[in-house]
């Protein structure tokens, strides 16, 4: 039976995904209990050609053109079989007990619909850059959810290119659903200089349209 399902969507990251693949692949629970879908955000055939040919238990999903991270993981969603959905971005990897932790977690709280764990910063040789709290410093990744909140409050809204989780929590937390914080570091953030948070023009903009 699956009880999650791992979102990936990916987007020119040839040179990182393998490296994200291998650590689910890693992952101490057996991989009856979980699927991983990668949706490619517009043709890439080396990157299909990586995945499939690669990791041939991974579901891919290839968008026919570019249309944006929120409706790539939207795609993801609506694909999952999986009770619980978690985002993990192609450039980012985890630790092998990612799954297993944030799964007990969720499953032993039922009061919580979402888990979100620490996470540490990583550079481009995986050397650690800091320890981030996930309360403090919240990401897209790192959480698990429960898919069915997810559904009810309607996904993600594809009108935010950026800043895209924190418009999706904050319409999480107001239909009701709680978070509850996992104090672990089993994610890494990769830092780079692609990285889609690095424009700061666009992500003022979005801050601005969350407010508004």
């Amino acid at each position: 039976m699956i009880k999650v399902s791992v979102i990936i969507p990916a987007y020119r990251t040839v040179k990182y995904i393998e490296r994200c693949l291998r650590s689910l692949e890693e992952q101490t629970i057996s991989f009856e209990h979980f699927e991983i879908i990668v949706i490619i955000d517009g043709p890439d055939k080396l990157l299909h050609e990586i995945v499939t040919n690669k990791f041939p238990r991974v579901i891919t999903i290839t968008h026919e053109k570019n249309l944006g991270l929120p409706s790539a993981l939207n795609t993801g969603l609506l694909s999952a079989k999986g009770r619980y959905v978690v985002r993990v971005d192609s450039d980012d990897y985890v630790e092998s007990c990612y799954l297993d932790f944030l799964i007990y977690a969720i499953e032993s709280n039922s009061y919580y619909d979402a888990v979100a764990c620490d996470y540490i910063e990583v550079d481009n040789k995986e050397r650690q850059i800091k320890r981030s709290n996930a309360l403090e410093e919240p990401i897209g990744c790192a959480i698990i959810f429960s898919r069915q909140a997810l559904i009810e409050i309607g996904l993600y809204n594809t009108e935010f290119t950026l800043r895209e989780e924190e418009e999706l929590m904050k319409r999480f937390l107001a239909a009701g659903y709680k978070k509850m914080h996992l104090p672990l570091p089993m994610y890494r953030y990769r830092k780079h200089s692609e990285n889609i948070t690095n424009n700061s023009e666009d992500m003022a903009f979005f801050k601005d349209k969350l407010t508004n």
